[in-house]
């Protein structure tokens, strides 16, 4: 008996306290929320791995060349991932099948390694009630939720960006969905709205850079009906495009023809007008209306000092 005593009192007694010369259950501070981790152990009962695979095609390869070693594992929760309020589809369909629990609880998912860099932002939009969609993360959001079935995020994140893209942010949007439709995820809605805000704000949407624009892009927004810009600074900022991407009437002349014609660029900067003069042949009757208005403006100036 006094052996056994001594044994009790010997125990570690830190999750306990005295209360009226009774001992009793101290109570445990613990966080109930459950995180996911790319590391296991900081992953507290975690049940699946996520293992994100770089995929490899032509519009990538270089991308895998420089990221062969990509591959990222996440260590998250089938509570979370697949059956919580806002999961996935993709991983709720993957947890069910028969080979689940003997691939060691692992689910694959391949995906453009320009968007392997994002994944945590989808893992903490699963995790985090509080987590909040911006500018910056929308389009990744929006392809996350495509490739794992998310159908309320993707519902959520097509009305932040209907109410959010403006004419400050519009060409960034136009960016980001070009790359979404390099990785084959066509958006047409999205796309067309992000065209019809750059052209009808031309002067404030591509103020900063138009050159890292195809031809054919800058062509569709010129083109679009509701195109305005000043016709001065377009054509500086055609000027700065032609500098970058070299003669476009030979890479293609019905987009050049397009970029130049009298209703989008009617008045021309002197130093784009010179530029032209001097790089550009006017073989064609419509090109003659462009050279005219190249002279035009170089008289023009010279003349009026």
């Amino acid at each position: 008996m006094d052996a056994a005593k001594t044994l009790i009192s010997g125990l570690d007694d830190s999750n306990t306290e005295s209360h009226n010369g009774r001992r009793t259950s101290k109570k445990v501070s613990r966080s109930n929320k459950l995180i996911w981790n790319q590391v296991k152990s900081k992953a507290l009962f975690s049940d699946v791995e996520i293992v994100i695979v770089p995929k490899i095609d032509e519009s990538t390869k270089n991308d895998n060349e420089k990221a062969s070693t990509q591959q990222q594992s996440y260590f998250a929760h089938n509570s979370v991932i697949a059956c919580g309020e806002r999961g996935s589809m993709f991983f709720f369909n993957a947890a069910q099948a028969p080979d689940f629990a003997t691939n060691n609880s692992t689910i694959c998912v391949e995906m453009s390694p320009r968007l392997i860099p994002h994944f945590p932002k989808l893992m903490d939009y699963l995790y985090d009630d509080s987590f909040v969609i911006s500018s910056d993360n929308a389009i990744q959001l929006r392809m996350f939720a495509h490739i794992l079935e998310i159908k309320r995020l993707e519902f959520t994140v097509n009305l932040f960006i209907a109410k959010d893209m403006n004419p400050s942010n519009a060409a960034t949007y136009l960016m980001r969905i070009i790359e979404v439709q390099q990785d084959g995820i066509s958006d047409d809605d999205q796309y067309k709205a992000a065209i019809n805000e750059c052209a009808k704000n031309f002067d404030i949407a591509m103020s900063s850079d138009i050159t890292s624009l195809d031809p054919e892009i800058l062509k569709q927004i010129v083109t679009d009906p509701m195109f305005k810009a000043d016709s001065i600074k377009y054509s500086d900022a055609l000027l700065k495009y032609m500098k970058v991407h070299g003669n476009i009437v030979k890479i293609d002349n019905d987009v050049f023809q397009s970029l130049v014609c009298c209703k989008v660029m009617p008045e021309l900067s002197m130093e784009c007008a010179v530029f032209m003069l001097k790089n550009l042949e006017f073989p064609d009757v419509a090109e003659l209306s462009l050279k005219k208005r190249c002279m035009d403006s170089v008289a023009y100036v010279m003349f009026s000092h």
